[in-house]
């Protein structure tokens, strides 16, 4: 859309990210178009015949009339996006199949990646292809699946899906992850449970795709994790209207930024790739879409909550045991959660307290039951909290920590 830019300014962000480091990740919507897109051109906005114009238009066999022009397939019945038959060959040589595919072309200009729309909607075949133009082009290009349920026993039509057998997809987006933990910070599970869900989870996936699963708390199609924490009723039981305009009260939405802090700590010392959706590090608030892909609030961040992201972020990037070592999880009791975090000599540990009420904790290596990485966790003599740069002093292999309400720390 040249309202966002041109390909030459496409190729110069690419390049820009290249030498900082950063990799760039495409949205792939390959499930549907738009109905105004040049492919259906519902209306006639494009000169040349789309689909919904002629049933001698290039792209017409693409989609699936009944009858042809008012009546077609749609994402889920949405007139708007009209579905695609991947089966289609001339549709899948467009994607990924032509010397100017989709993905051959963005990859040219700079792209490393995509991340799949409706995963769940694309055949296991449609899927399988794509990967393997994707690792012909660029050894190291990512293919991240929008997947909601979990990813090994996910079911379809035809049966149980191959995401996870190392020919389709590198990971998902995390979305259990991201349940799990709000349903703890909320009350809704305690602590034995979270520990459950993540360890289950962690069995079930290939630790390879684990790894690469995103990390994430928020996204353009879920309500915010700060409104999510500061009490928001149930979408189902509330008007848009009063979605639009829903603002939490002040106490609940203080205890919701202490919250969030909790929050910070078991996403980005987990394993994976931390997603952190924009906004979420400003104190951005919103129901789901559309009122969650509000405009960053440029020049009236929340600097509280901005600079515990920095920190923590920070204390990630410093970290190769956080970034890269073995995980293991403990309930302390049910409010309390502890993530460790260890390689070779080096040992971190997240311990977030979920409740209103001070918490002593003692920490032991022999806490941690839970997860394959069990063995050989040790603990250090001493810790520092790279948040208040507090130290404690281990006695005897246990670490005592006094935690206030909705409150943590980052030890390493």
């Amino acid at each position: 859309d040249p309202l966002l830019g041109t390909e030459a300014d496409f190729r110069a962000l690419c390049t820009a990210a290249h030498q900082r480091g950063m990799r760039v990740i495409l949205d792939g919507v390959f499930n549907h178009t738009g109905s105004n897109s040049r492919y259906f051109n519902a209306e006639g906005y494009y000169p040349e015949p789309g689909a919904a114009q002629s049933q001698n238009s290039e792209y017409y066999n693409w989609y699936s009339f009944h009858p042809w022009p008012s009546d077609y397939d749609a994402w889920w019945g949405v007139k708007t996006l009209p579905a695609v038959n991947e089966a289609q060959p001339a549709y899948r040589d467009f994607i990924f199949g032509d010397q100017d595919s989709v993905v051959r072309h963005w990859l040219r200009c700079g792209a490393d990646g995509w991340r799949l729309d409706v995963a769940d909607e694309l055949p296991d075949e449609f899927i399988a292809f794509l990967r393997r133009e994707l690792k012909a082009r660029a050894k190291d290009g990512i293919l991240i699946g929008e997947v909601w349920e979990d990813a090994s026993t996910k079911q379809g039509g035809c049966g149980r899906r191959k995401y996870t057998d190392g020919r389709e997809l590198d990971g998902v987006m995390n979305y259990v992850f991201a349940g799990a933990v709000i349903s703890f910070l909320t009350g809704k599970q305690d602590a034995e449970a979270l520990c459950l869900a993540l360890t289950a989870l962690r069995q079930n996936y290939p630790k390879p795709f684990y790894d690469s699963c995103l990390t994430m708390l928020s996204s353009h199609d879920t309500v915010r994790l700060l409104t999510v924490l500061a009490g928001a009723p149930d979408r189902r039981s509330v008007s848009r209207e009063v979605q639009a305009h829903f603002v939490p009260e002040e106490s609940r939405l203080n205890t919701a930024k202490k919250l969030m802090t909790l929050a910070q700590l078991i996403q980005l010392t987990h394993p994976g790739i931390p997603c952190i959706y924009y906004g979420d590090e400003a104190g951005m608030q919103g129901f789901e879409d559309p009122f969650s892909r509000r405009t960053y609030p440029w020049g009236r961040e929340d600097a509280e909550i901005q600079g515990r992201f920095t920190a923590i972020a920070s204390a990630r990037k410093d970290s190769r045991a956080i970034r890269y070592g073995k995980c293991v999880f403990a309930a302390k009791d049910k409010d309390v959660f502890i993530t460790a975090r260890y390689d070779g000599n080096e040992t971190a540990l997240s311990i977030v307290n979920r409740s209103g009420e001070v918490k002593r904790v003692a920490v032991s290596a022999a806490d941690f039951t839970q997860g394959p990485d069990t063995d050989g966790l040790k603990m250090p003599n001493s810790m520092t909290d790279a948040l208040t740069d507090r130290r404690y002093e281990s006695e005897n292999g246990t670490l005592n920590i006094e935690l206030g309400p909705y409150c943590g720390a980052l030890l390493k």
